[in-house]
């Protein structure tokens, strides 16, 4: 099967084009591009990551919250017993009740801050710092789950390809243990030729068995990212790579800096335990708020069983005075914070810097291989060619021939894996310099 081989302008400009389409999983192969956007926007735990996000906008609105008023309705019933009463009977008036026995009551409450130094401000700040995080861990999520899914995709288009391979190959022996029957037939070949070929018709069919088993894992895999059933079935195009040049690792390492999720995150943690400590720090201050209510009740003079229209409106200050040493504490904790996210910052940019030149080394090193490969392979060829041609005329044995064959076989299957793991590796060092993959 012949290899296409594309570059990696024009792959990511044909997925680009095709965005706006609908992948359609009913055609004969996958396509690289179809695969990694249904993961993505499907995957379970790109889903949480989505939901997290949606968290994060509710506590942002429920932090904005207390800037509104807290407005309610409420009634009430009491019964007092016994019930105060003057007897005025002396004056002509009779028993006085100073308060009914049942007491109703029905108001409209409004409770509003007025200032409170920068405390509802502080915490919102807090909460969109963490709505921050959690569109960063929708990303690295996302990039994790398009290189997990990368990997399965490339697995199968390589163990494809060895299918075909083997299935040429024992085409072959199969066309060559015809002739040395016949051969045998005419008493110009020794049983022993064919025997041998046999042998290495049964060793090759046992190698297509051990690969397609493993394919079916790889299928099985990527069907479980896919959200399809484990045992349907798929075909991927072979979407390679080509060589391109490498910057130096200093470069590549900056734009790691620049753009790496996992940095992010840890700059933007530290920068919430800010949020947090000037949030502590604003408990100090203290707060100013309205209240006011009005509605029905009775207990009114002179006629305390009427529903009277009455009204309260104030306001009220609150100064910390001291919380038992609470604020102190929380202070105390919140700077330790700091210091651990200065740690994962650090910690963040060394393991970046290690995955840069990981990548950048694995680069070189499977594009060594493909070119070795590529040589390996020319001159397997030349060699078998020589071998069929030394066979004909008596100098080498059947034997001879079959490993000739055998090294050219290996040697595609060699090449193809090169290429595999050249694509791959760009992948992983896209991931490491923080560039979207899906």
């Amino acid at each position: 099967m012949k290899i296409r081989i594309i570059t990696v302008g024009i792959m990511f400009l044909y997925r680009g084009l095709c965005l706006g389409q609908t992948a359609d999983f009913t055609n004969d192969s996958l396509a690289f591009y179809q695969v990694i956007t249904q993961v993505v926007d499907n995957y379970p735990s790109v889903i949480k990551a989505q939901k997290n996000i949606d968290a994060a906008n509710a506590n942002i609105n429920l932090a904005k919250s207390a800037y509104y008023p807290d407005i309610n309705i409420s009634g009430s019933y009491t019964r007092i017993a016994p019930v105060q009463e003057f007897d005025l009977s002396a004056l002509g008036l009779g028993l006085m009740q100073m308060n009914p026995a049942d007491n109703y009551s029905v108001a409209l409450n409004l409770n509003q801050l007025i200032y409170d130094f920068g405390r509802t401000s502080k915490n919102k700040n807090i909460q969109q710092s963490n709505k921050i995080i959690s569109e960063l861990a929708l990303e690295q999520t996302k990039q994790q789950i398009s290189l997990a899914a990368a990997a399965t995709f490339y697995n199968i288009a390589f163990l494809q390809q060895a299918i075909q391979i083997k299935d040429d190959e024992l085409a072959t022996l199969q066309q060559h243990l015809d002739f040395v029957q016949k051969k045998l037939a005419a008493g110009t070949s020794t049983q022993y030729e064919v025997l041998s070929t046999q042998v290495r018709i049964s060793s090759i069919e046992n190698q297509k068995t051990d690969i397609e088993t493993s394919l079916k894992t790889q299928i099985s895999q990527l069907n479980s990212f896919l959200g399809r059933a484990p045992n349907a079935t798929l075909t991927v195009k072979s979407e390679l790579l080509l060589s391109q040049p490498l910057q130096t690792v200093e470069n590549l390492t900056q734009t790691a800096f620049d753009n790496r999720i996992e940095l992010k995150m840890a700059e933007e943690k530290k920068h919430a335990g800010e949020q947090k400590l000037a949030l502590i720090n604003a408990q100090y201050f203290p707060s100013v708020n309205l209240m006011a209510s009005g509605g029905w009740k009775n207990g009114f003079v002179p006629d305390i069983n009427k529903f009277t229209a009455n009204y309260v409106i104030g306001g009220g200050l609150k100064i910390p005075i001291f919380d038992s040493g609470r604020t102190m504490f929380n202070k105390s904790a919140i700077h330790s914070e700091i210091d651990a996210d200065e740690q994962d910052i650090e910690l963040a940019k060394r393991d970046i810097a290690n995955s840069v030149i990981e990548s950048k080394s694995s680069i070189e090193a499977a594009q060594k291989k493909v070119q070795q490969s590529n040589m390996q392979l020319m001159q397997a060829e030349q060699a078998y060619k020589l071998a069929q041609t030394s066979y004909q005329a008596g100098a080498i044995t059947n034997l001879d021939l079959l490993d000739s064959y055998t090294n050219l076989a290996d040697s595609k299957l060699s090449l193809y894996k090169a290429e595999i793991d050249y694509t791959l590796n760009v992948l992983k060092l896209k991931i490491a310099l923080g560039e979207k993959i899906y």
